[in-house]
């Protein structure tokens, strides 16, 4: 599976995609630009837990992110190349 969207900020704003949200809207998985940082997130009951990515990656207008799963593998690309600390495992029930 791949999802992506194509960012622009305004300041002091985040955005990304949300990808295998269960029925509850409760577990999840949020991947994310801030302006500063690429984040990688798993979402468990509502609550963030500790990221899995969060990497300095230079914004810029328009640029793609893109998250490619493979089964519990989660490989995080903004603007054409891959985000250092990806891939990433994540396998929680739920998710």
């Amino acid at each position: 599976m791949v999802i992506s969207t194509d960012i622009t900020l305004t300041a002091r704003t985040e955005a990304g995609v949300v990808l295998n949200m269960d029925a509850g809207g409760t577990n999840y998985v949020l991947a994310y630009h801030d302006g500063t940082n690429i984040h990688l997130v798993k979402v468990l009951n509502g609550v963030y837990q500790t990221e899995s990515i969060n990497t300095a990656v230079t914004y810029a207008a328009g640029a793609t992110l893109r998250v490619a799963k493979n089964g519990t593998t989660y490989h995080l690309i903004y603007n054409g190349t891959e985000v250092t600390g990806s891939p990433k495992t994540i396998s929680d029930a739920g998710i």
